[in-house]
């Protein structure tokens, strides 16, 4: 078999979990696609395992053009074709482009389509690769790491987050540590391990726990070399974020090493 026969074997693999294990679809429910341009190989191995699995489809295709467009007029609404397929379905599936430029139509997109009774998964920049290999995968043990990492959170008083400064092959130059306080009378962790429940979304691939600090408590340094609002810092460049007392004072960039200090 060629590697290019394999790839497409094994995310034919990984969009059966999607469906019948990500979303948790059963033989005859409505399934609704969205996708773009850059997503039609993914959304004929989702389609394919649809139709294999007994489901049925609703499908809207968008143009890259108009999703970086998008919210360019205040108060816009989602074209009439994408509102049917968010409306009719049960079970929705977000297949776009992860652009930056797009944001706004991924947010308004997750927002309108995430309804009551119905279970999104959102898959911003999705690909063969990440059918084949990130969400082909044993989710038991996934749900078993989040759930005991929202264990630790839950009864845990203290966080000591280090992050690294990395050089161009990736690796570590720097620590920092940012330190704060976490209070479970106040707030608890979510998880996200990729099993999507009724009533909610969830990006796929999933894997992940998180909650939020306590206010005014945070001290110390984070390394930001992802994504920050619309631009993606990639290693080596990095943002060096300051706190004090739970605020972002300083920000440190990279190349002429410039710093911004925040009132």
């Amino acid at each position: 078999m060629s590697q290019s026969s394999t790839l497409r074997a094994l995310a034919l693999d990984g969009a059966r979990k999607v469906l019948l294990e990500c979303l948790e679809m059963r033989r005859g429910e409505t399934l609704g696609i969205i996708w773009d341009d850059r997503t039609q190989p993914v959304f004929q191995a989702l389609r394919s395992a649809a139709l294999e699995s007994r489901l049925e489809l609703r499908e809207a295709r968008v143009s890259l053009e108009y999703e970086e467009a998008f919210g360019s007029i205040p108060d816009q609404e989602l074209e009439p074709e994408i509102r049917d397929v968010l409306e009719a379905s049960s079970h929705i599936l977000t297949c776009v482009s992860d652009l930056t430029s797009a944001g706004r139509f991924r947010h308004k997109l997750v927002m309108d389509g995430a309804d009551r009774g119905k279970r999104l998964g959102h898959i911003p920049g999705a690909n063969l690769e990440l059918l084949a290999h990130a969400v082909n995968i044993d989710y038991g043990p996934v749900i078993e790491r989040c759930d005991d990492l929202a264990l630790a959170l839950t009864l845990g008083t203290k966080v000591e987050l280090v992050t690294y400064e990395l050089d161009s092959g990736g690796q570590p130059l720097r620590a920092h540590s940012l330190r704060f306080n976490l209070d479970s009378s106040q707030r608890s962790p979510i998880t996200s391990s990729g099993v999507i429940a009724v009533d909610t979304w969830g990006n796929l691939p999933g894997g992940e726990t998180f909650i939020a600090p306590i206010e005014d408590q945070a001290e110390g340094t984070f390394v930001l070399n992802g994504a920050l609002k619309n631009h993606i810092v990639n290693a080596p460049d990095r943002l060096l974020l300051h706190f004090d007392k739970g605020r972002l004072r300083t920000v440190e960039g990279d190349g002429d090493r410039k710093s911004t200090r925040l009132n």
